[in-house]
């Protein structure tokens, strides 16, 4: 019999990768269990020197321990860290039996894998053995000894390499992050170092991966203001606010200045700077509609496509509109009277523009922008323009007397508004969301109730403020100017 044939039935397989298969499926072992049961006679070889445990490899095992590993050198031929001859020195698959099966055993019908396909069970079966236990996931991080790992994901399951919460051990702050983030990345807590954050590293190096210049933590441009990301060249400066540094007041905290958001718009548009501010739940859970904003504001969009080569479709589905919004618009979906949208030649959707009765009734008879958002990684010139001419329209034909909509200042000016017919009408101040630290929640969801405040139903929530610059609101009444759409 040859080293590839089984000892438990004489079963011949050819090689040994073929041998560990049959072994597995038709007897039920590993390979190592195999080689210490059957091979081995029910005994693990150990150290030739120590008796320790060695290494186990291809039905076999290393005849010395890592520590006596010399002594298998000496007894293998080596010289001054040199062997004096490799088995298979300048030899091939064509000259040489040995390296020719072991290459055939890889590609096509020598592979035993060659033709089949994966079943959900055995996907789900491999799936198990490749995560890592609480035990080992717990030691590597404390390994750290900054960090301890808590028994609960961020949503109370048990916790998986790509969804853990850590507590630091120095002030016990407790965030969700990744094992990588913390093993490889190197993450630290954000309380007890304050200078800079990783995920305020990598908004930086997506945009140098744009081929553009990039300052960090520069105080030269909105002085004495900080801006976390300062691209000169496009007078474009990013703003990461992690929002468990970004949010307070709840608690009296006097660290924390509610209009620091705001103050840094209004210090930015002076000094004539476009600022971005992004929210750390945003950049974690929305990435890909973050850097696509980036690359709006930064001139860096990979698609283009002219409004008068798209279709106007004037009556988009509810599920349409929100799948492209969901995809699209950082804010997602909001409820909708109409949808308006154009379409590439493809039939895909270009933009989407989402109209509803605004809640506010102090501008009259009015109809609200709910949404308008553009295809990821893409300008459509011209699109807004002829969006928002189809909604004059749509407008007037449905009984409203004007459009009403709102510029988020985090995100930019609403230009867009002004030289399309739009006045700016007013500002509603700062705005805020409640945090845990970790998302933000809107504000409604903790007003007063029974006689309790809202601020005493936020601390008993455990929640805090966390605030923005607030939005200009913009009115297009038809009776204000000759409508000039086509």
């Amino acid at each position: 019999m040859g080293e590839t044939s089984c000892l438990l039935c004489d079963h011949d397989e050819g090689d040994l990768k073929r041998l560990a298969y049959h072994v597995r499926s038709e007897h039920g072992m590993s390979s190592r269990e195999y080689t210490v049961g059957v091979v081995c006679g029910g005994i693990e070889p150990r150290c030739q020197e120590c008796g320790s445990e060695t290494r186990y490899i291809g039905f076999s095992f290393k005849r010395f321990c890592k520590r006596h590993a010399s002594l298998g050198f000496a007894a293998g031929g080596r010289v001054g860290g040199m062997k004096k001859k490799t088995w298979n020195k300048g030899k091939t698959k064509i000259d040489d039996q040995i390296i020719a099966r072991m290459a055939a055993s890889f590609v096509g019908s020598g592979n035993p894998f060659f033709g089949r396909q994966h079943s959900e069970a055995t996907k789900s079966s491999i799936s198990e053995t490749k995560k890592l236990s609480i035990d080992e996931l717990s030691s590597r991080i404390t390994a750290r000894q900054d960090l301890e790992l808590l028994d609960k994901a961020s949503d109370g399951s048990a916790p998986t390499a790509s969804d853990i919460v850590v507590r630091c051990r120095a002030c016990s702050l407790t965030w969700k992050t990744t094992i990588r983030n913390v093993t490889v990345e190197g993450q630290l807590c954000s309380k007890c170092n304050p200078s800079g954050s990783v995920e305020e590293e990598r908004v930086a190096k997506f945009v140098e991966s744009l081929g553009l210049e990039v300052i960090r933590r520069t105080r030269s441009v909105i002085s004495p203001m900080e801006i976390d990301v300062w691209v000169p060249h496009k007078r474009v400066g990013i703003e990461y606010h992690g929002l468990f540094w970004h949010s307070g007041g709840i608690d009296k905290d006097h660290d924390y200045a509610r209009d620091l958001h705001r103050r840094k718009f209004l210090a930015a548009q002076a000094a004539g700077v476009r600022l971005v501010q992004l929210f750390s739940d945003e950049w974690e859970s929305k990435r890909e509609i973050c850097e696509s904003i980036l690359r709006a504001r930064l001139g860096a969009v990979s698609q283009k496509f002219d409004a008068r080569s798209c279709g106007l479709d004037t009556d988009v589905s509810v599920a349409e509109a929100r799948e492209f919004l969901e995809a699209n618009h950082l804010d997602g979906y909001a409820r909708s009277r109409a949808r308006l949208g154009l379409r590439l030649p493809d039939g895909r959707l270009a933009m989407v523009l989402a109209l509803r009765v605004p809640v506010q009734k102090r501008y009259g008879n009015v109809i609200e922008y709910s949404r308008m958002a553009c295809l990821r990684d893409s300008v459509v010139r011209g699109g807004a323009s002829r969006l928002i001419a189809a909604s004059c329209r749509w407008a007037l034909a449905n009984g409203f007397t004007g459009i009403l909509t709102y510029a988020d200042l985090r995100l930019g000016t609403g230009e867009v508004y002004a030289s399309n017919g739009f006045r700016t009408v007013g500002d509603t101040g700062i705005c805020y969301w409640y945090t845990d630290g970790r998302i933000r929640e809107d504000r409604f969801k903790y007003r007063a109730q029974l006689g309790i405040p809202e601020v005493e139903v936020a601390r008993a929530a455990g929640v805090r403020q966390v605030h923005g610059p607030g939005s200009r609101i913009y009115l297009q009444k038809f009776e204000d100017r000759p409508l000039q759409h086509s």
